[in-house]
């Protein structure tokens, strides 16, 4: 990782470009405001999109290795955190990552209730995998954060690997994901997620379904081309994620972990996010990050549809400014100008989202929801920004799944 001090001067040449940057730019287009505020905020908004497809391009996945060090049936422990053990998607979840072959699955979901009747429905997979070790835990509360932090401390095994509830595996995921660990730099593997298009479903959840998946397909693209790029992202996703076990266990960790404030302190602790967090950890302990983006490393996952919640306003800004230049002015067809700018935009939004409907052309009528719903979303992140004292887990109801477990 870079030091405080080198850190410091990439910041000031950066700086130096950008300001050489307005300088030249003024100085082309003599005082014609217009085209210097278009084409200053076209490169704030589109610099990064080549730079990235380039890295996307570029991105080579884990190679394996010749003599693998690690095998999921001895160095692999699975942590997986519930609180809907008898849920649609947690038979098949488990049965996918016990296929396999991890050392031990640990499932930890939150209170006395939960636990005995966690520990019921496990009890038939641990017949049924005998090579594998299945223990269940439990948490004095229900908290994501706290639950993961009680089954820290039973890791023996040097890999951990942190999943939820509703994510499916194929059978060579988990040994295609070690070689990622022959690099000893290697502290944190993120992997290619993708979510499964669920037929039957009304047409208004059914486009909710394909927002969720296209928003995986944009998160893949992005951490592909920044770790391409740089070795760096963005997060690290909790769906499922590979950390070396010395690094959860590291006597720091947890306090943080479970403690973790924000706004100088006043707010939390913070309950979502924790990917976030560790992340952000690994980083500061100087481990590399490594996405393993591959076909044997893809895990499928389920988004809610039935309740969803009903980006950028920068590209209609963009518009705006197109017709204060005198481009645009000047031009005896300007449409075509306002015409291209456009398309360009289309281009730049469904580049990142291609795979998704390469694999479900059927979808494409509903691109135009999607574009609708990228602008919608920077209402979504105005909110959050204005209720950022508001740190719950969201993504789950914990207090109606809780009360909805029958007493055993």
């Amino acid at each position: 990782m870079f030091s405080g001090p080198s850190m410091a001067a990439i910041a000031w040449c950066l700086g130096l470009v950008v300001l050489a940057t307005l300088i030249s730019l003024y100085w082309t287009f003599d005082g014609d405001r217009g085209c210097f505020w278009f084409v200053l905020l076209f490169l704030w908004r589109y610099t990064r999109f080549p730079v990235c497809l380039l890295g996307f391009v570029l991105y080579r996945p884990v190679s394996k290795a010749a003599r693998p060090t690690y095998s999921s049936h001895k160095d692999v422990t699975i942590i997986m955190p519930t609180i809907d053990p008898r849920g649609h998607d947690f038979d098949e979840c488990i049965r996918s990552v016990a296929a396999t072959v991890p050392a031990k699955i640990i499932v930890v979901t939150a209170g006395e209730q939960l636990l005995r009747v966690t520990e019921s429905v496990i009890a038939p997979y641990a017949d049924m995998y005998q090579m594998t070790e299945f223990t269940v835990k439990s948490s004095d509360i229900t908290s994501k954060r706290e639950q993961v932090a009680v089954a820290i401390g039973f890791v023996t095994t040097p890999v951990t690997v942190l999943i939820d509830d509703h994510i499916f595996w194929k059978p060579e995921f988990l040994s295609s994901l070690l070689h990622a660990f022959e690099d000893p730099s290697v502290g944190f593997v993120a992997t290619n997620k993708r979510v499964r298009r669920r037929d039957g479903l009304s047409l208004w959840n059914r486009c909710w379904n394909m927002l969720g998946a296209i928003y995986l397909e944009r998160h893949n693209f992005e951490i592909r081309s920044t770790n391409a790029i740089d070795g760096g992202v963005f997060v690290v996703s909790g769906r499922t994620c590979a950390i070396r076990t010395s690094i959860l266990q590291h006597e720091t960790f947890i306090p943080g972990y479970l403690h973790e404030k924000f706004f100088l302190g006043k707010y939390g602790p913070l309950n979502a996010d924790d990917d976030n967090y560790i992340t952000r950890f690994v980083v500061r302990m100087g481990w590399d990050i490594k996405v393993h983006y591959s076909d044997q490393t893809c895990i499928e996952t389920t988004v809610g549809v039935d309740s969803p919640v009903v980006k950028k306003f920068l590209d209609p800004l963009l518009m705006y400014l197109m017709t204060r230049t005198s481009w645009y002015k000047q031009a005896d067809h300007a449409y075509v100008l306002l015409i291209a700018l456009a398309l360009w935009i289309l281009l730049t939004k469904l580049v990142k989202v291609w795979p998704y409907y390469a694999r479900h052309p059927q979808d494409i009528v509903f691109f135009p929801v999607y574009l609708l719903f990228a602008y919608f979303h920077s209402c979504i992140k105005l909110y959050a920004l204005v209720t950022f004292w508001d740190c719950s887990w969201s993504g789950r109801n914990l207090k109606e799944a809780v009360a909805a477990v029958e007493p055993v």
